[in-house]
């Protein structure tokens, strides 16, 4: 597969995905035989690739927030650069409380929220670490402090 822009490049990074998918086959041959046995063995896959096209010298600035929903925290992460930024193992801590959370890419001038299920008895005040790799390999540290 290869993969071209045929437009000029503009000032923001532009996404795009590629789809790969593996079609069912019909059957062929006499499959009205009384001797013959028929075995079907289907694995189809589909495949979706992120493809960014980025210029250079541009930056993803990626922040987090917390908000409380009942008794979970949801933590919001907003970019507002104009470079997609991955969060490769993402995890949340206070003390021993640990979560690890999916792996996700925030789109430049976007923004991406998880729940944290039980998190809401944590006092108000207090701050939770949030670690992530990037996808350069990065290792991105920082506080947050719950509302």
């Amino acid at each position: 597969i290869r993969v071209g822009l045929r437009r000029k490049p503009t000032e923001n990074e532009l996404t795009y995905r590629v789809i790969l998918e593996q079609l069912p086959t019909t059957p062929t041959g006499d499959q009205t035989s009384k001797t013959s046995i028929n075995a079907e063995v289907k694995t189809l896959f589909r495949l979706r690739l992120p493809i960014y096209f980025t210029p250079q010298n541009i930056t993803a600035k990626v922040t987090a927030m917390l908000s409380r929903q009942n008794d979970d925290l949801v933590l919001h992460f907003e970019n507002t650069g104009l470079r997609h930024q991955y969060l490769y193992n993402l995890k949340v801590s206070q003390g021993e409380q640990i979560q690890a959370l999916p792996f996700k890419s925030v789109l430049g001038r976007a923004s991406y929220s998880y729940l944290l299920t039980g998190w809401g008895k944590l006092k108000s005040n207090d701050s939770v670490e949030i670690f992530y790799n990037d996808q350069e390999g990065q290792e991105f540290r920082f506080q947050v402090v719950i509302p």
